[in-house]
């Protein structure tokens, strides 16, 4: 039996652990938060009120800060689905109009004429035609993988209708996906016979670059008004392209108009997110994402004087002297001190919305349908409201969590095509107010704002259905218009009070003790500004206080995607008392939510071989790519249940709870506020190390060293829709302000969709350094380890360009490979009682392409929660549980084979193996991952092979990896050659479906001559230098860059800067919102990282005149984290 180290801590802690679960509150330390923001007016709360009063305020002249608890504004109507507008509600408002106001949505297919059709070109066989052809007919466009037809050159159609008919207009849908499959143009001709035809002109795609959803594709539209029965279209990819995949060719009859119904139709949710958005911004308003409410500010006289919100940077103050509360619950108020009624323990009534399904009605269950329906590839699909009764012990933040998955049970269909996010009430606990306004009827012009005022506080604002109306008035108040211009006047009266009511002395974070607090455990989180650049912020005091214990576990586990709801099942099954936490509304993480519903690669054996037949099993409409999407997020839900499991969504970890080296727990803000749960062990699922981290862990982030991630995106939703990937930007989790500009840039980019995704399908995130780490070498090198307990199998899919030596020699390729994973890289070094999944596991940035696919991570996330299960059943450290107890187990479900139960960890290749290496290296890199896994040892005998090579070729191989490794034997070989080549063909930053080198030869001969150490290098790679301008591929600039920072000659200052000072080398920083508006396709990426790059190596060379400062510092600023983290790190 393998065990772990334990400690003396850890028995400290048992011994005492009984007195500490059994207080109700625990004490926090003294501290100080930084102050994210200062404004007039701060608005808590992403509803339509809460974005009408911020844009009100800040028309009057105040400044104004926004913190929005979900990841999208609108949760009344988004979030709840309450799209729609009842009888006699018409828009008045300016910003009313922009969410309401929906264009008609005729059926495209209404008035369809048939019609047979030839290409005077074959199809490509990956997109086949039909025989008899039909694929242009079928009616069916929505997923360019099977419903499309592949030509790679110019393709003519000729269409023959039914004898002479008189056309309306012609449709051509073509699916598109930026410089991969895209239409230029099509040119349009009618004929009455098929031999005399009339032009009719070309209609352009004017949607190239412009964010389409590759699913929904660009429709290319030509009136025709006239008789005819052929109708001739020529086709044209763009230059760029490599094939057009067409959908749909529609030809519409000229019909006798009919009468339009006047009846409203719904907004998607992507019209009233994107409006309110851009509501804001044009407003001046700043505001942030996924920043829910945590505790008050307070001046020396007791007045409020702002709030703390959370997220995932830490906890920030906004300081302000006036809050709106636009919280569903009133939240804020309430942590304020506010009275409110008693929350009625019984039977209560929820509403939940669904697109699509059917459901049989169950007792205490009602449904209606408000008459809006959506449509996808498959049909309309009605919105129906079901409201039920629930029983509700309390109105504590479990009572909620428990009631939202009893509505869920309820109203699950596989047949679903959305849900809402939440479900809905009006709070039967509203404020005290000033006034008691009993009125059963609600008029948003004439209501006394004292009502939204709570009795005895002053300078707050409660706006939404806990304002203190009756309940029946409060029902009026939540419709969205009457929210909306309540918010209006709510934000007049919040900046007059503002100007009129400033903020006295000392600020301080409001704070109390309970008498029996414990004090056996610290809190720990970050403490930085909203971004972790934030340098030098103002800080405000928080006083030692009380944090109320909201749950007591066996197990936590936190984050509940790929990852996490294995963990939780896993625990759970074993018995363990398991609470799964999970910020968004949804359990799948990236498989669900970021709807990369299909494996890639991965090992499908063992939990996930159950997994996916669990999934077929609920059955349901099939989806392109994969797996239904709603269908694998219900299983999640289902199982995590199932096995025992609470569930807690809408809940971010913000914190750990720490005695000496051991995580004792988590704290969270919940959509009630913030608490802590104790754990005996936690599962870090949050795919970016978050609790981890803000336990003090050592991780492994965006530094100095380099500015290299692979790319990620947010996907475009359409209703019904299955797989859909994207890879056009960077994102940091770690920086809610680039998560901010994620999310807004995206609804820009795919604006025309139904929705996006609210999850960011990021590929690489911050990662712990664990009791191992795996780096690239250990893959190729088939290392072997004693505790294994996940088998991870893929290629390297790197979505980028590669830092590791083994790839600036020799590249990655396409090959599979099948890797174990250790135990030991799920524990954080000088950490106990936790362990990482997923992304966060300790690795190497270049391993993880092998690392992260689905299969894979859903098998290592339920091997951990059985592990943290077993340390939580023994009080036991998460070293020291029976691993071969662990392993049995899962070679017993097929998630590892019998073999490793034997396996111990490898040692360093014998000699004849290194030896028989750098004898092969020169053959195709043969042995090249042995050679730098013991590079030390390999040098001498690398000396001696280039001193014997008689073949040019070998010469340089043996050359290259010498002054790769710092020794400059070969250098006259590197230089001689770099400086008789011209620049070969280098590498741009592309991101989706890239593989291989991210450098050329020539790249890597440069950067090897610069890392050699020879006194002479200097002169040559100056010579390459000179011969770059922005013409040039970014792996030539970066190849000099990296030469020439490791030489670090001040003589290179004055090229450098000359060469950053070409046209079109500088100024692609993205410091305003806004410049991200004027390009709705890809980002470019290699020009900001070549700019970046080359003002590092110049600051790093002494700079010249202050350029390479002065970029850096303007990176700093970017609203991209990964360039403001990396140009802070390289100025530190």
């Amino acid at each position: 039996m393998q065990h772990y180290r334990t400690s003396i801590a850890l028995l400290c802690w048992i011994a005492c652990a009984r007195s500490v679960f059994a207080e109700t509150s625990i004490i926090e330390s003294q501290r100080q938060l930084p102050i994210a923001y200062q404004a007039d007016v701060v608005v808590v709360g992403g509803t339509t009120g809460a974005v009408s009063a911020a844009i009100a305020a800040a028309e009057q002249g105040a400044s104004v800060f926004l913190a929005a608890p979900r990841p999208y504004l609108g949760e009344d109507v988004t979030g709840t689905l309450r799209l729609w507008l009842e009888p006699g509600e018409e828009p008045e408002l300016p910003l009313e109009h922009k969410l309401f106001d929906v264009a008609p949505r005729p059926s495209l297919w209404a008035g369809r004429l048939p019609f047979k059709y030839e290409a005077d070109i074959a199809a490509d066989r990956a997109h086949a035609e039909t025989k008899p052809a039909s694929r242009l007919t079928d009616g069916r466009m929505g997923n360019a993988v099977t419903d499309s037809i592949q030509f790679n050159d110019t393709v003519t159609i000729v269409a023959e209708l039914e004898g002479l008919k008189r056309v309306k207009e012609l449709h051509l849908l073509a699916y598109q996906r930026t410089g991969v499959f895209e239409v230029a143009q099509m040119q349009v001709w009618t004929s009455p016979n098929g031999k005399l035809w009339r032009d009719l002109g070309v209609v352009a795609n004017t949607q190239l670059d412009g964010g389409v959803n590759e699913n929904n594709g660009v429709d290319l539209a030509l009136p025709i008004k006239q008789p005819c029965r052929f109708i001739k279209v020529t086709v044209q990819k763009t230059e760029q392209s490599e094939r057009m995949l067409l959908g749909e060719l529609v030809i519409l009859e000229d019909q006798p108009e009919t009468k339009q119904t006047t009846k409203r139709q719904a907004p998607t949710p992507m019209q009233v997110k994107y409006a309110l958005d851009q509501a804001l911004i044009d407003a001046g308003v700043k505001f942030l994402y996924g920043s829910p409410v945590t505790d008050i500010l307070r001046d020396e006289q007791g007045q409020l004087a702002g709030i703390v919100m959370a997220n995932r940077a830490g906890r920030q103050a906004v300081k302000a002297p006036v809050i709106i509360d636009a919280t569903m619950r009133g939240t804020t108020a309430r942590i304020a001190g506010a009275k409110c009624l008693p929350y009625p323990s019984g039977r209560q009534t929820f509403q939940r919305v669904i697109v699509g399904g059917e459901l049989e009605p169950q007792p205490g269950m009602t449904l209606t349908s408000p008459g809006v329906e959506f449509g996808t590839r498959d049909g309309l699909h009605e919105l129906q409201v079901v409201t039920m009764e629930v029983d509700m012990p309390d109105g504590s933040f479990a009572s909620f969590a428990a009631a939202e998955q009893q509505l869920r049970d309820a109203t699950f269909s596989a047949q679903l095509v959305d849900e809402s996010d939440f479900a809905f009430q009006i709070p039967p606990d509203p404020i005290v107010a000033r006034i008691a306004a009993d009125d059963a009827s609600f008029d948003p012009a004439t209501l006394d704002l004292k009502a939204c005022q709570p009795d005895g506080l002053d300078r707050i604002y409660v706006l939404g259905g806990a304002a203190g109306v009756s309940r029946a008035a409060a029902h009026d108040l939540m419709r969205p218009l009457n929210l909306i211009r309540l918010g209006q006047r709510v934000g007049q009266a919040a900046y007059a009070a503002a100007k009129n009511k400033p903020t006295s002395g000392e600020i301080v974070v409001a704070s109390s003790i309970d008498a029996d607090a414990s004090r056996l455990v610290d809190v720990r989180e970050f403490l930085q500004g909203a971004r972790p650049t934030d340098e030098d912020l103002p800080t405000v005091n928080s006083p030692e206080r009380s944090l109320p214990i909201l749950g007591t576990y066996d197990v936590v586990v936190v984050g509940g995607g790929t990852g996490g709801a294995p963990a939780g099942i896993g625990a759970g099954r074993r018995g363990s008392k398991t609470l799964v936490i999970e910020y968004q509304d949804h359990l799948g993480g990236v498989g669900t939510l970021g709807l990369i519903s299909s494996y890639y690669h991965g090992y499908r054996k063992g939990f996930t071989a159950e997994v996916d037949k669990g999934v077929a099993a609920l059955g349901g409409p099939k989806r392109h790519g994969g797996w239904n999407p709603v269908t694998k997020r219900e299983y999640w839900r289902r199982e995590v249940r199932a096995a025992g499991c609470d569930i807690w969504f809408s809940t971010l970890g913000v914190g750990t709870l720490v005695s000496g080296e051991f995580v004792k727990g988590v704290v969270v803000a919940t959509p009630t506020g913030r608490g802590v749960v104790l754990a005996k062990t936690v599962v870090d699922s949050t795919g970016n190390a978050d609790v981890a981290a803000a336990a003090g862990a050592e991780t492994i982030t965006t530094s100095s060293d380099h500015v290299a991630m692979q790319g990620t995106g947010l996907s475009p939703r359409a209703l019904g829709t299955g797989y859909t990937n994207t890879d056009y930007s960077f994102s940091d989790d770690s920086d809610p302000v680039d998560q901010w500009r994620m999310i807004v840039s995206a609804r820009r980019k795919f604006k025309n969709s139904y929705d996006i995704s609210p999850f960011i399908d990021s590929r690489e995130r911050r990662r712990i350094a664990g009791e191992v780490f795996i780096t690239p070498l250990d893959l190729m090198n088939q290392r072997k380890y004693s505790d294994t307990i996940a088998m991870h199998q893929s290629n390297f899919d790197t979505h980028g360009y590669t830092v590791h030596p083994v790839f600036l020699i020799n590249f990655p390729d396409k090959k599979q490979m099948t890797v174990p994973v250790p135990y030991r890289a799920l524990l954080p070094k000088d950490l106990d009682g936790i362990l990482v999944t997923g992304l966060g596991i300790s690795a190497h940035r270049d391993a993880m392409p092998i690392l992260r696919m689905q299969p894979c991570v859903q098998n290592q996330g339920y091997a951990a929660g059985i592990a943290a299960s077993m340390a939580a059943e023994e009080n036991s450290s998460t070293r020291s549980i029976d691993l071969s107890a662990l392993q049995k187990h899962l070679v017993e479900i097929g998630s590892l084979e019998s073999e490793v139960l034997s396996h111990q960890d490898s040692q360093p290749a014998a000699a004849d193996v290194l030896a028989a290496a750098v004898e092969s290296v020169v053959h195709d890199y043969r042995g090249l991952s042995v050679i730098l896994d013991q590079s030390e040892a390999a040098l001498p005998q690398l000396r001696t092979a280039f001193a014997a090579a008689d073949n040019d070729e070998h010469k340089v191989v043996y050359a290259n990896l010498l002054g790769m490794l710092g020794d400059s034997t070969g250098s006259d070989v590197l230089a001689d050659l770099i400086r008789k080549s011209e620049w070969d063909e280098g590498w741009n930053f592309r991101g989706m479906g890239q593989y291989g080198g991210s450098i050329s030869r020539l790249d890597s001969h440069i950067i090897a001559l610069g890392k050699s150490g020879d006194d002479d290098a200097l002169a040559t790679i100056l010579e390459k230098v000179n011969q770059l301008d922005a013409s040039k591929e970014f792996s030539h600039h970066r190849a000099v860059a990296m030469a020439l920072e490791t030489i670090g000659d001040p003589k290179a200052a004055e090229p450098l800067a000359q060469l950053l000072r070409k046209p079109g080398m500088m100024g692609h920083a993205i410091t305003d919102i806004n410049a991200t508006a004027s390009s709705s396709g890809n980002e470019t990426r290699s020009q900001p990282l070549r700019e970046i790059i080359l003002a590092r190596a110049l600051y790093r060379c002494g700079d010249h005149e202050g350029l390479g400062q002065q970029i850096l510092n303007t990176y700093k600023k970017d609203l991209r984290g990964l360039f403001a983290k990396h140009a802070t790190a390289v100025l530190q």
